[in-house]
């Protein structure tokens, strides 16, 4: 019943806009990209997910916090072209306890595994194995 009710979105557009100093570095998820900063989705509902992985280029100002801004144009089931904005903000510290105390595990283990897993096609298992466990130990010294 719950696939019959759900509202869905299609032809959806999504792009992520950053702080001056940032950079989106890369997307994961089931899309298909037509330009460097948009993501576009066949369909859409709210069982899907996206990862968008933000790099900073500069160094950055802790008085200063960072912004981001995910926003996405998608046709919703009454055909209307609907746009969906979210905006955050978030503190910049040089404190690494301050950054993995507010870290969300979850999350950074799932980025790690999608990257990965979209290299296992061009390199053996062994190299990305390598080069993730070598990710993984450099994040944490």
């Amino acid at each position: 019943m719950r696939l019959m009710t759900m509202k869905l979105g299609m032809q959806a557009v999504m792009r992520a806009r950053v702080s001056t100093g940032l950079s989106v570095s890369d997307y994961f998820g089931n899309y298909t990209r037509k330009s460097p900063t948009d993501i576009e989705v066949g369909g859409l509902d709210c069982d899907k997910a996206f990862t968008v992985v933000v790099k900073h280029d500069e160094k950055l100002k802790e008085e200063n916090p960072m912004y981001l801004q995910f926003a996405m144009l998608y046709v919703n089931n009454s055909g209307q072209r609907m746009i969906r904005v979210f905006n955050t903000m978030a503190q910049v510290s040089s404190n690494v306890m301050n950054i993995f105390r507010s870290a969300d595990v979850n999350t950074v283990a799932n980025v790690y595994a999608k990257r990965a897993l979209s290299q296992i096609t061009q390199q053996p298992i062994r190299t990305v194995r390598e080069q993730w466990h070598g990710s993984l130990v450099s994040m944490l010294y």
